[in-house]
Formats: structure tokens, C-alpha cells, sequence
């Protein structure tokens, strides 16, 4: 072998060796490198963007640190904001022992709002009553009642029994043995006109039960139909339940008055849910719902009418009209009604009270006491027309016969005797009739 092939044969050697080392050090790094990573994991996870997160679980209602320590009230019907009607029901978080205690099982007292001024608050309180097992409907984890009568706008508060116990032994919680419950919608009940004059509204807002005039005004809020805000004042009326709004000077009809959720009553138990919205005046147009006779007699006529909204009866004589649409002369009248009303009673007084077609004109700009008006003139015509005079019936009537007989004769309306000789005809001529 030369030296030419041999310094070529230690070359090669060297170069595998060379190629080997790369190939296992770059097998090295990827070895730890994926090493690492498996031990090491990032602390940010990323979602795929069409995966929505997941919301968590509501846990059950706990009143305890240490789970199942107490027996517990883990839920109701009604639930809290929904008025009771009939059936309320406790339910509890294990099964009761009903033996462990004596009759009654629970008691139930509380209060009736009226709205009395006489009275204080405006209430009448309900005496507390024990109610048996035979009483309720009960069951291995609830009590209540399928059927309660409770007064119209009560509140109740209902107390377990001393003494209840789960079957398993352990107490009733300490803190839950009254519970709350009311048929009572809570939020505003109606909101009315109380007075009305040339530059200033004054609104009653009326509430079922009691409530501070300050609670009222801090979720009170009034605006116009474009959200400006309207000033207001409020102040408490004379029922412990109602509150008078006073709106001053203002013209851009209507306004909304909003009570914000979270109002509570006096008592701090009953809570509005949800936002109530009252428009004020309901309406802006004035409407004549109806015009009738309501009576025609030789004496008196009477006409009837109805508006869309009370109308004051000096406001009525300032824009009605009546005239007679055969001589075109005017019909004087007069109110039969002496306060603000939508129906109307009116009298006149005709002289001849035969067939006649008269016109009630109201005039454009009669104007409710709520605000709204009329448009446009209205106009509307009556007619009466007597009835026919006929005979119904008739039959003679027997009298000593110095007297003779006497013919009784039933008419189809009533008529003065001397119309009735003119308006009758008697053949053979009777002397003397």
C-alpha cells in the first residue's frame, strides 16, 4: 500500500466519524427538546375560537361551612319575587323526621294592607296560627300547602316548629325558621290624575302596601317621549300608600314615569324585579264615544254622552252646542252632572216635544281633565219621533146601573185627555162621554 492510499483511507474514516457525530447530536436535541416540553407545559392553554367557554355549575344552597351539618331549606314555591296564590312549599336538603316534634309542625302570621288612612301603616295584622300534620302536605324532604286562602295583599311570614330534626339527626339550621311569603305584586298599582290646573299636573302613584316617599323618589325617574328629563316633587298623601307627584310647567305631553327594579317597601321585605313604565295622559285626542236620548218626556229630555276621558262639566257648557235643525235657533241646556266624568248627563226643556231632529256641535278644543283634546269639531244629530198612538187592548168595566159601563182602554203611550178627545172618534155619537 502507498502513502497516497493511505493518507486517503484515514480521510474517509474521518469523515464518517464526522457524519455520525452530527447525526446523533441533532437526534440528541430533538430527544430533549421534546423532553422538556413533555415535563415542562406551558401555564396558557389556548381554546379553538369556535368554542364557546363553559359557564359553571350553580352550587346547591349551602347556609353551612360543613356540608350536611344542619338540615337545611335549600328551596321554595313560590320562588323569592313571585306572588304567592295558593300552594307554597319548604323544601329541605335530606329527608325530616316528623315524629321527632309535636304538633304544630309551623305557624304562620303576618299582614294585611288595606290602605286606611284611619289605620296605622294602613294595615291589620293576622293573629299567629299553629297548623298540624293532618293540615299540610308533607313529605319525606317538604311541608307546605296545596290550598291557602291568604287576604288579598298579605304578607306571611311562616316559622318551623322548635325541635325539627333530619332523619339522620341533625338540627334544623338556627338561622332558617321564618321564611317570607306575599300575594302581593309589588310595584306601582296605578298611576292617576289627583289635580290639574293651568301650569301644573299633580299625579297620584298608588302601591299596594306602604312605601318612604324617599325610596319612591330615588327609583323614580320622568322623561318625555324624546328622553328629556322632567323635573319633579313628590311628597306622601294622606293614605299611608299612595304619593303625589307634582309636575310644574311643563307642555310637551306625554311623559313616561319609570320606577327602577330594587324599589322596596317600608318593611324592606318586598322588592320590585323589574322596571315599571307609566305614560301620562294615557291619550291626546279626545274622542265623543256616544250621544243617546236617555229620556223623552212631555216634561223633560235628557241626553247622554260619553268621552274618552273625564271631561269638567263647565268645560262641556264653554264647547257644546245644540241646535234645532229645523229653524237653525239654538237650544239652551243644562249639566246634570257636577264633577268630572266620561259620561255626561244633560237636560233641555222643548216646549212642543213632538217629532223633532236636533245637532250637538262640540267644538274643536274641548280638552279632558288628563290633558287631552279635541281636535276637531265634532257633530252628531238625534232624532225622536213619538209613538204612534194605537189602542193595546181594552175591555168594559161593570158599575151599578146608575152609572152604566165604563170602557177601559190601554194605549201605546201616554196622552193628556183633552189630546186624547181630539185624537179619538166614537160612532154612534155618545152624549155626554
Amino acid at each position: 500500500m502507498t502513502t497516497r492510499m493511505v493518507a486517503q483511507l484515514t480521510w474517509g474514516r474521518i469523515g464518517i466519524v464526522v457524519i455520525l457525530s452530527v447525526f446523533a447530536l441533532t437526534m440528541g436535541i430533538i430527544w430533549n427538546a421534546g423532553f422538556v416540553t413533555a415535563q415542562e407545559p406551558t401555564d396558557e392553554v389556548l381554546a379553538p375560537e369556535s368554542q364557546a367557554p363553559q359557564a359553571e355549575p350553580f352550587p346547591m344552597q349551602q347556609t353551612s361551612d360543613m356540608p350536611n351539618a344542619y338540615l337545611e331549606v335549600v328551596g321554595s314555591f313560590p320562588l323569592e319575587g313571585q306572588a304567592l296564590r295558593e300552594q307554597f312549599v319548604l323544601y329541605f336538603n335530606k329527608p325530616v323526621d316528623w315524629d321527632a316534634i309535636d304538633d304544630p309542625v309551623l305557624y304562620i302570621e303576618g299582614t294585611v294592607y288595606t290602605g286606611d288612612a284611619q289605620l296605622e301603616d294602613g294595615s291589620l295584622p293576622i293573629p299567629r296560627h299553629g297548623f298540624s300534620r293532618e293540615e299540610l302536605d308533607i313529605g319525606e324532604n317538604h311541608v307546605g300547602f296545596s290550598r291557602y286562602q291568604s287576604p288579598p295583599n298579605s304578607l306571611l311570614t311562616v316559622t318551623l316548629a322548635d325541635g325539627l330534626q333530619s332523619a339522620d339527626g341533625h338540627p334544623l339550621h338556627p338561622e332558617q325558621r321564618e321564611f317570607l311569603f306575599t300575594n302581593v305584586d309589588f310595584q306601582p298599582t296605578r298611576v292617576f290624575l289627583h289635580e290639574r290646573k293651568a301650569d301644573v299636573v299633580r299625579l297620584g302613584v298608588s302601591f299596594p302596601v306602604p312605601v318612604d316617599t324617599s325610596m319612591v323618589e330615588e327609583h323614580l325617574s320622568i322623561t318625555t317621549e324624546g328622553d328629556t328629563p322632567v323635573p319633579f316633587e313628590i311628597e306622601q298623601a294622606e293614605q299611608p300608600n299612595l304619593h303625589i307627584v307634582t309636575i310644574r310647567d311643563h307642555t310637551d305631553w306625554p311623559v313616561w314615569l319609570v320606577f327602577d327594579q330594587g324599589l322596596r317597601d317600608r318593611s324592606g321585605r318586598l322588592v320590585q324585579h323589574e322596571a315599571a313604565r307609566f305614560q301620562y295622559p294615557t291619550e291626546l285626542r279626545l274622542r265623543v264615544s256616544r250621544v243617546r236620548w236617555e229620556s223623552f218626556t212631555p216634561d223633560s229630555q235628557e241626553i247622554a254622552m260619553r268621552f274618552s276621558q273625564p271631561v269638567e262639566p263647565e268645560a262641556l257648557q264653554r264647547y257644546l252646542r245644540i241646535v234645532d235643525t229645523d229653524t237653525g235657533s239654538e237650544i239652551p241646556y243644562y249639566t246634570m252632572t257636577y264633577e268630572p266624568a266620561t259620561e255626561h248627563l244633560i237636560g233641555i226643556n222643548l216646549d212642543m216635544p213632538g217629532a223633532i231632529r236636533i245637532e250637538l256641535i262640540y267644538e274643536e278644543g274641548l280638552t279632558g281633565v288628563e290633558g287631552a283634546q279635541l281636535r276637531n269639531a265634532y257633530r252628531t244629530t238625534l232624532e225622536h219621533r213619538p209613538t204612534p198612538l194605537r189602542i193595546q187592548s181594552h175591555w168594559w168595566r161593570t158599575h151599578p146601573p146608575e152609572d152604566g159601563l165604563t170602557l177601559q182602554l190601554r194605549l201605546s203611550r201616554s196622552i193628556d185627555p183633552p189630546e186624547f178627545l181630539e185624537s179619538v172618534r166614537i160612532e154612534p155619537e155618545v152624549p155626554n162621554l
